[in-house]
């Protein structure tokens, strides 16, 4: 795991008990961005009928020099919500690399326990060779989250924990408020592949949301050594 990236989870996590002492520590806010932590979604419904979502990779701030990583919508049916998203390679060629499409039923709420449990498909399309070796031969999948919040610490908020399941990600996320609407969001990636050394992926950094209106998230993403600024809207 990359030092940047772990440095700055743990500076958040300090920040915790400095928001506590003042009384700024609180339990997990629902926002627009409820459906997802980061690259992964969770067990729980989306707040709207639609999202839309871009993340950036900033190559170089100084130029600047920022590139699109994925296209995102979001649609919520009762309890079902379907995904659709557009990755792309920002280096060294701007070009697309594989979509994929969700379909995510929330199974099973247990609202004394603030947990969430999900099941789905996705399907995986892609017409280039370097996303079919992405994808490796599995366009298809089953997909389980299971999501819960805990408070493990008395004087502290509530602490958000995902967990994501297919046939080629598996993926623990994290959620914590800091103060009123900044969360810390985290993420770790594993990818089921023995032809790849490097499996283990990780982000991390700041999530800002204007209610359900707006989210800004400020990553660093280990792998590639980056920023990441995603952002997202629903209506």
């Amino acid at each position: 795991m990359n030092r940047l990236w772990l440095a700055g989870a743990l500076l958040a996590v300090l920040l915790l008990p400095l928001g506590a002492s003042r009384g700024l520590a609180m339990e997990l806010q629902p926002g627009i961005n409820t459906a997802h932590v980061i690259d992964f979604p969770t067990a729980l419904d989306q707040p709207v009928d639609h999202t839309l979502g871009v993340a950036l990779d900033v190559v170089d701030f100084g130029e600047p020099d920022i590139r699109t990583k994925n296209l995102r919508y979001g649609y919520q049916w009762g309890n079902v919500q379907l995904l659709a998203d557009a990755h792309y390679i920002p280096e060294p060629d701007r070009k697309f690399d594989h979509g994929e499409v969700r379909a995510k039923l929330r199974l099973l709420t247990l609202d004394d326990y603030l947990a969430s449990f999900a099941v789905g498909v996705l399907g995986r399309y892609t017409d280039t060779k370097e996303g079919d070796a992405r994808i490796d031969d599995k366009p298809y999948s089953f997909l389980g989250v299971f999501t819960v919040e805990l408070f493990p610490f008395d004087r502290w908020g509530g602490f958000l924990f995902n967990l994501y399941l297919d046939n080629r990600w598996a993926s623990l996320g994290l959620k914590v408020q800091l103060i009123q609407q900044v969360k810390f969001v985290g993420e770790y990636s594993w990818l089921h592949s023995t032809d790849i050394e490097d499996r283990g992926f990780g982000k991390a950094g700041i999530e800002i949301e204007g209610e359900q209106v707006f989210y800004f998230q400020l990553l660093y993403d280990d792998r590639t050594e980056n920023a990441v600024i995603q952002i997202g809207t629903g209506f």
